[in-house]
């Protein structure tokens, strides 16, 4: 789910700049303009990584509780 989240994300923001660039193919990016995309692309960097770790962090819960659980038995 998370995947599905941050990949819905990127192709928006490709969607976004592909349509942009489209509509006007001869203009090039001003300098607020590159510094703009390249915030938001470390912006969904650091949040696709903060959604990776907290998944991480339930996967490996969950394994350490089925393998007590298990033990228990």
């Amino acid at each position: 789910m998370l995947k599905s989240v941050v990949i819905g994300t990127l192709s928006g923001a490709i969607l976004f700049a592909v349509a942009a660039s489209a509509a006007d193919q001869a203009a090039k990016p001003t300098d607020p303009q590159i510094a703009h995309i390249a915030y938001t692309a470390g912006k969904i960097d650091i949040e696709a990584a903060t959604l990776f770790q907290a998944h991480q962090r339930h996967a490996e819960q969950l394994a350490s509780h089925l393998q007590l659980a298990s033990e228990l038995q």
